[in-house]
């Protein structure tokens, strides 16, 4: 409300002094960026940023090669860096006190059709069948939580313990 009848009775839109970002550079930096500038008018903002990085030290993360015409493809100009998928491997595997089972590996997407066919029915199953008073936990992916997954456990009266909305991946893999 207070910012309302300020609105109604000044309608200004400046702000407060001193609100705002704080300034990474003190005077001395101040001056010594103009004095950059103003040596060489015909620089653009990305000349002036590179000659500020070289002569604070301070580097924007950013590599820039100054190529000349026709030189564009030329290998010494061109930096090669990796920007496609990273490879990686998906591995399902079941622990508990009374042991553990094999790792299974995971190839694409999993759904929970997939999660049914590959790791319930032909290893979670008869792992907790051997068990005396076993309780199962799964965190709450898609494929753990659907409605196909829930009848197969009621269906097999596995004992489910609840995994919170909220709480950490406690995985050991």
């Amino acid at each position: 409300m207070r910012v309302w009848k300020h609105w109604t009775n000044e309608p200004l839109t400046t702000r407060k002094s001193g609100s705002g970002r704080r300034k990474g550079e003190s005077a001395r930096d101040d001056q010594h960026l103009l004095c950059i500038a103003v040596n060489d008018r015909t620089a653009c903002s990305m000349q002036l940023s590179a000659r500020w990085s070289t002569a604070t030290g301070k580097h924007d993360g950013r590599i820039r090669v100054r190529s000349y015409t026709g030189e564009f493809c030329l290998p010494e100009c061109v930096i090669e860096r990796h920007s496609g998928l990273i490879p990686g491997v998906m591995v399902w595997g079941l622990i508990s006190y009374h042991g553990r089972s094999n790792l299974l590996r995971i190839e694409g997407n999993l759904n929970s059709n997939g999660y049914v066919r590959e790791m319930l029915q032909p290893d979670v199953v008869p792992f907790l069948q051997g068990i005396h008073r076993a309780i199962f936990q799964q965190d709450n992916a898609r494929p753990h939580v659907a409605k196909t997954v829930r009848d197969i456990c009621s269906s097999r009266h596995m004992q489910l313990l609840p995994w919170l909305a909220n709480s950490p991946d406690m995985s050991h893999f």
